[in-house]
Order: C-alpha cells, then sequence, then structure tokens
C-alpha cells in the first residue's frame, strides 16, 4: 500500500474547496448545537411576549473576537414559538440576541427582533440578519481614540468567527424545513478562525 504525505491531501482538500467556490457553489456553515451553558429562559426574557410558555430554539450562533479591541461578543438567531398566537395574531418572534460573556452578569440584548403572523421565509429571516448588519458586523473598522488635545489614535480592527455554527434540528423544529447553511457563509469550517 502506498502512503499519501499529508502536504498531497491538503492540497486537494484546498483544490477541492476552491473549485467549489470557483463553480459558484455557495460555502455550507457548519452545523453545531449552541453551547449548553446557554440557557434558554435568558435568551427568551430578550423576546417579546416573554410569559409566554412556547419554547425558544437558537437558530444559529457565532463567538465574535474583535483581536483585544473589543471585548468578546456572543449573538444568536433565535426563534420563540407562542404557546398561542397572541392578540394581533402573530405565533412566533424571531431575532438576532447579542451578550458580552464577560459582562456582570452576561445579560442577553435583543438587537432586531421581529414578530410573524406565519413562519418567516428565508428571505425574510435574511432581511432581519441584513437590518442587524450580521455581515456587515465583520467588516474590518477603525476606532479612533482622542484624549483632550493629544493627537488621536487610530486602531484598527478585524472581527473574525472563532465559533459557532447552525442548528439543523431547530431549524426544522422551528420552521418545518432545512436550514439555509448558505446564509451564514461566516460558519464554513474553512473560515473559521481561532
Amino acid at each position: 500500500m502506498r502512503s499519501v504525505s499529508p502536504r498531497y491531501l491538503l492540497t486537494l482538500v484546498v483544490s477541492g474547496l476552491l473549485s467549489a467556490v470557483a463553480a459558484g457553489d455557495p460555502p455550507t456553515a457548519r452545523e453545531k448545537d449552541a453551547p449548553a451553558a446557554w440557557r434558554m429562559a435568558d435568551l427568551n426574557t430578550a423576546l417579546p411576549n416573554a410569559a409566554d410558555r412556547g419554547p425558544v430554539s437558537v437558530l444559529a450562533w457565532e463567538v465574535v473576537a474583535f483581536g483585544g479591541v473589543f471585548t468578546t461578543e456572543e449573538r444568536c438567531l433565535v426563534v420563540k414559538r407562542y404557546a398561542a398566537p397572541t392578540a394581533a395574531g402573530r405565533v412566533c418572534a424571531v431575532g438576532v440576541l447579542s451578550r458580552l460573556p464577560n459582562g456582570q452578569p452576561p445579560a442577553w440584548a435583543p438587537g432586531v427582533v421581529r414578530e410573524f403572523a406565519a413562519v418567516p421565509t428565508d428571505k425574510a429571516l435574511e432581511e432581519l440578519l441584513n437590518e442587524y448588519g450580521w455581515q456587515s458586523a465583520l467588516e474590518p473598522g477603525e476606532l479612533v481614540l482622542r484624549i483632550g488635545n493629544i493627537r488621536p489614535n487610530v486602531v484598527r480592527y478585524a472581527p473574525r468567527v472563532t465559533d459557532g455554527g447552525v442548528c439543523p434540528a431547530e431549524w426544522k423544529k422551528g420552521f418545518g424545513r432545512p436550514a439555509p447553511t448558505q446564509m451564514f457563509p461566516e460558519l464554513a469550517p474553512h473560515a473559521l478562525r481561532k
């Protein structure tokens, strides 16, 4: 049996990824459940109709690092399916929540939250993510620090996703359809960096 070098295998994997990208295939996000330490009751407090006993599910989640310029942020796309429709006929709420895990206490805050009268389409979810700035929040930026009359100091940062995933079982449970993993290209296995 002939052995294959690790370098050759790496070349095959990289060329396969490049071929998929060149062919126009969208990257597929990594499937991974939300951290076990995340309590759904905590997420529920940041959503509308918190008294409703309907289930809360994490659909996609990320840990974003800012290279030491800002503290690490955790963010997620969640759905709450109401146990009973609201007086306005809403059956669920979908939102982007975020928190600073080192905050005291590390409380979830709503970014964008919408209630829906029917199961939202992938297009509606994509619009919600765009309104929040899910992708644009990962673009490099600058922070200008100015103290008194001292010359301003410009600090550049490049956010990166260090962990995360799409939760296909929760997506199926929440919406009755497969997760649109192409909606989260930053979660493709080759895109995640520690």
